[in-house]
C-alpha cells in the first residue's frame, strides 16, 4: 500500500518548534478515487481537528510511508468556524 500509516498534523509559533495536534490513521477508503492521473490516486478527505487557537504555522507529516513509495497532497485546507471573517489567523 503507498498510504502512509499515520498523517500528523503539527502546529507552531516560531517554525522550529512543532507540536502535533491529531495522529490520523489511514486507512483504505471506502468509497473509489475521483481521480487517477499517470498512475496515481486522488481522494478527497476530510479530518476535523479540535480547537487549539491561532497558530503561525501548520504542517503535516506522513509517517510510515512504504519504501519506494511517495505521497503527497494537492491540496490542504483549514476551516476556522469559531473565527469571524473578519478575524486574523495569525499576527
Amino acid at each position: 500500500d503507498w498510504r502512509p500509516k499515520v498523517l500528523d498534523i503539527q502546529f507552531s509559533d516560531n517554525g522550529n518548534e512543532w507540536q502535533s495536534k491529531r495522529l490520523i490513521p489511514l486507512a483504505t477508503p471506502a468509497n473509489p478515487p475521483i481521480a487517477r492521473v499517470n498512475g496515481t490516486e486522488r481522494w478527497e478527505e476530510y479530518f476535523p481537528l479540535p480547537t487549539t487557537g491561532k497558530h503561525r504555522y501548520w504542517r503535516v507529516v506522513a509517517h510510515d510511508v512504504a519504501d519506494g513509495q511517495m505521497f503527497g497532497m494537492e491540496q490542504l485546507r483549514f476551516d476556522f468556524p469559531e473565527l469571524s471573517e473578519s478575524s486574523e489567523l495569525h499576527d
